[in-house]
């Protein structure tokens, strides 16, 4: 009974040895910056099929752009494109289950990219192949390509939440 009771005692002493200090002067250290939202990392199950994007977010870049897309509802995407030297433009993409079953490992969306004040709406298709890409930012396990009415098409490399 003795050694038992003598444990209890012990055991707060030794957590508290452990504990690290703080410096209450000292700045709070920088949260990890995150490339995709928390908690876009869960599979869909089989009722979700055609109900759910299985993408629930990505990121994708190459060369004078950036595409980051979130998965707001079912199988729409709000998306944003960011070109260097400015210009951003928001998007809808939408998965397409018929498209992206014709190729194995591949993921197609489509959908808008809105036209800034008074510029005209455009139709816009993501697709997203899961190959080694290595780009300035280093390696990514899917490759992006990003087709923009008008003729426009931005190849680069993605990271997409599974």
């Amino acid at each position: 009974m003795r050694a038992f009771a003598l444990v209890l005692a012990v055991a707060p002493l030794v957590g508290a040895a452990c504990t690290p200090r703080t410096d209450e002067g000292a700045p709070s250290p920088e949260p990890p910056v995150q490339s995709l939202p928390p908690g876009a990392s869960a599979k869909i199950g089989a009722a979700q099929v055609g109900e759910t994007s299985p993408v629930p977010a990505f990121r994708a870049l190459g060369d004078g752009w950036r595409l980051q897309a979130e998965g707001t509802e079912g199988l729409r995407l709000s998306a944003r494109l960011q070109r260097d030297g400015g210009g951003e433009r928001n998007a809808t993409l939408v998965y397409d289950p018929g498209r992206a079953g014709a190729a194995p490992r591949t993921h197609v969306l489509s959908g808008t990219i809105y036209g800034d004040a008074g510029g005209a709406d455009l139709a816009i298709t993501v697709t997203l192949v899961r190959v080694p890409c290595d780009n300035r930012e280093g390696e990514h396990a899917w490759r992006a390509e990003v087709v923009v009415e008008g003729g426009e098409t931005l190849r680069g490399c993605a990271d997409v939440a599974t």
